[in-house]
This record gives structure tokens, C-alpha cells and sequence, in this order.
């Protein structure tokens, strides 16, 4: 996409999907002093300063690279809340009878094992009251041959769910190095991180962001017990949130924070309109999977 962009003197933008650096295959810059310019996009509209600032560190991405927000999120709860739609069916269905019920994301990564996920959901089930939303990383879903059903009947899958929904409704996260941490907390939503990797990858992210996280070791029992004190400690109650992700009747917060959200995006995409194309791609220039992987 990068290179027809090119070839055609199109502006070619990247929305970030991930952790910047080493922890994500599609945005390790560790080796573009060895791609040619060309293959690389033009702008990069990104999460959170954090990225912002890292990408502009790079000698590479000066000056092209500006914070967005979650322009996906944000653009398809607005949408939510302003066609004639009451909610989005997928998650009516998982909303469940009673707004008590404390709701808590698993965001499973490609080696996440089934024993790991049976202790957890053991751990943060056995008072009751507490059901696992399981989304499955969309690399893993074939690959992984964990059976939800056999996780009892607390655990739903959420793998066709929005995203920027669930991340409304439930009241915590959990995974083990899933970017989705980060689009998590930008969504003020509570996080655990169950992994040494994860503390390394999204660490700086988390620290960062003005939302309750934690960082523990992969000991499933403790990010469980962690999961359902920073579901309990959540001000604003989960009903609420979860009326303002799927209902007409948004509170006045929640449209005023996609407001300022679209608001930003909408500078951002005026920021684009400044910027010109990188050189031209030779004709005989090597094709570039890792660059294509950025469009």
C-alpha cells in the first residue's frame, strides 16, 4: 500500500495498532537504516505521547508523528450514540440481567496455556458475582486449543466483540503483553499485566497513563485477586460506563470525552494536510514486507 501511495504521490498513513519498539513485529524500527525511505509511511498518527515521542526519537520519523488518540474507539462509540441504534447486539447479549455483576477482560496472547486460564478463572470466580469476558488474540484463535466452554459457565467469549465497547463495559483487564493494555487505560479502564514481558513491553505505557494498573508475575492466582480489586475500586460504577458505550442516553461526560477525543483527530488529520510524501520509491526497489505491514 506504501508503495502505491507512492508511485501515485498519495500521502500514505499509519494508524498505530500496537506497542512501539521490540515488543511489536510491524513497529520494530531496529532495522530501517536498511529500508529505503520510500517503504516507510509518511505520517503516523498515534495512541499516546508515549508513542508520539518515541517515534519522533527516531532519526527517521522526525516531525511525522502526532497524537491521535483511539480515533477508531472513539468514532464508533459516537456513531453509538447518535444513529438509531439502542446498542450493539453483540453486547446487549453479553450484558447480562443485573448491572452487580463485576465483568473482567482476558486478553489472551499467542502462549497463553490452558492451565493458566483454568486457575485464573477458578481464582476470580469462586465468590461468585464475576464473569470473564475471553478475547483471544485474532493470530491465536485457530492455534489455541483452549475450549472456552470447558472454562465453565462464568467465561463468555468476546473474540467478535468491538473492541472499543468491551473496553467500556468490562471492569477490568487482564492479559499477559496484549497492546490492548494500553488502549485499555487510554479507555479508563483498569489493568494487570501477568507477565515479566509485559512489564518490559508496556511498562512505560501503563506508568504513563493516569489509570489504576498493576504488574505482577504470571502466577494466575494474584492477577486474578489484583483484576477484582481495581474492578472494585472503579468510581464511576460499571453501569454507567456501560450505558454510555452502547445507549442513546450517554452521559454527559462520556459525550463530552469522544467530543474532545474527535476533536483531536480532527487536528491531527489538518496536521496531514502540512505533510508531503517521503522520496519516491525506485522502480527496482526490493519489496518490503515489514514496510507493507505499516499501511
Amino acid at each position: 500500500a506504501i508503495r502505491a501511495a507512492r508511485r501515485t504521490s498519495r500521502l500514505s498513513v499509519d494508524v498505530q495498532h500496537g506497542v512501539q519498539g521490540r515488543g511489536h513485529y510491524a513497529y520494530n524500527w531496529t532495522e530501517c537504516e536498511q529500508t529505503p525511505p520510500g517503504m516507510l509511511a509518511d505520517a503516523f498518527l498515534c495512541w499516546d505521547d508515549v508513542s508520539a515521542e518515541f517515534l519522533t526519537s527516531q532519526p527517521w520519523h522526525v516531525g511525522r508523528a502526532r497524537v491521535a488518540g483511539l480515533p477508531m474507539h472513539h468514532s464508533h462509540r459516537y456513531l453509538n450514540q447518535t444513529e438509531d441504534t439502542r446498542s450493539t447486539p453483540i453486547l446487549a447479549d453479553h450484558a447480562g440481567a443485573t448491572g452487580s455483576t463485576i465483568r473482567i477482560g482476558l486478553f489472551l496472547q499467542y502462549r497463553q496455556d490452558a492451565d493458566w486460564c483454568r486457575r485464573f478463572v477458578s481464582a476470580a470466580t469462586a465468590d461468585g458475582g464475576v464473569e470473564i469476558w475471553l478475547r483471544r488474540h485474532p493470530g491465536a484463535r485457530e492455534m489455541n486449543a483452549l475450549r472456552i466452554e470447558e472454562l465453565g459457565p462464568n467465561v463468555r467469549s468476546a473474540d467478535a466483540l468491538p473492541l472499543a465497547d468491551m473496553l467500556q463495559a468490562i471492569d477490568s483487564a487482564v492479559t499477559g503483553y496484549s497492546s490492548v493494555a494500553i488502549e485499555a487505560v487510554l479507555s479508563n479502564t483498569p489493568v494487570v499485566i501477568a507477565s515479566e514481558i509485559g512489564d518490559r513491553i508496556l511498562g512505560p505505557y501503563l506508568r504513563a497513563a493516569a489509570v489504576p494498573h498493576a504488574i505482577v508475575g504470571p502466577a494466575p492466582e494474584q492477577a486474578a485477586q489484583l483484576a477484582l480489586e481495581l474492578a472494585r475500586s472503579v468510581t464511576q460504577s460499571k453501569a454507567a460506563r456501560f450505558a454510555a458505550a452502547t445507549t442513546l442516553n450517554a452521559t454527559h461526560d462520556a459525550r463530552a470525552a469522544d467530543d474532545d477525543a474527535l476533536e483531536k483527530l480532527a487536528s491531527a488529520v489538518t496536521w496531514l494536510e502540512t505533510l508531503s510524501p517521503r522520496e519516491a520509491v525506485p522502480q527496482d526497489a526490493p519489496h518490503d514486507k515489514r514496510g507493507s505491514k505499516r499501511s
